[in-house]
């Protein structure tokens, strides 16, 4: 398990070592897990907005979706990122993402497999993570505004 804390204090490594001593199962701390938090928000909110606007079937995502606007909104969420002055974790995932014909076919791929329309969840916490995100937004991102704004006017709509 990777934990970490947005304070420079980290008090509880001693209680979780007592916790896991004598067990199979391990912890490391992860000094950038804030960092790491935001990278993955922003995966998550691009690709349910991505969902909630073309959706709600991977078939009908797949036949209605604009799998350009998905890995152009990912580049450039990834770029305001670090423009804030966080770094994409992991590395790995910044390099992916940030190539929109790798991550056009990545996407062209994952709405065909079966885990696609496992994965369920409420737009109501995506909808929070907009809002708060809108705040990294310092320049028109056309393809980012578009996903997140069309989104946003769906769910304000439905609810």
């Amino acid at each position: 398990m990777k934990v970490g804390s947005l304070h420079t204090d980290f008090a509880i490594a001693q209680m979780l070592d007592d916790v896991f001593h004598g067990t199979n199962y391990a912890w490391s701390y992860d000094p950038k897990i804030d960092d790491w938090l935001k990278s993955h928000a922003i995966l998550v909110m691009i690709q349910n907005s991505f969902e909630y606007v073309y959706g709600p079937s991977p078939a009908k995502i797949r036949k209605s979706g604009d799998f350009s606007a998905v890995s152009i909104a990912l580049r450039d969420a990834y770029n305001l990122l670090e423009l804030s002055g966080a770094e994409v974790l992991p590395k790995g995932q910044r390099n992916f993402f940030s190539r929109p014909r790798l991550t056009k076919l990545f996407f062209s791929i994952y709405y065909r497999l079966p885990i696609s329309s496992l994965v369920q969840g409420s737009f109501r916490e995506i909808y929070h993570l907009i809002n708060t995100f809108e705040r990294y937004q310092i320049s028109e991102n056309s393809q980012l505004d578009a996903l997140l704004q069309s989104a946003k006017k769906k769910y304000e709509h439905s609810s």
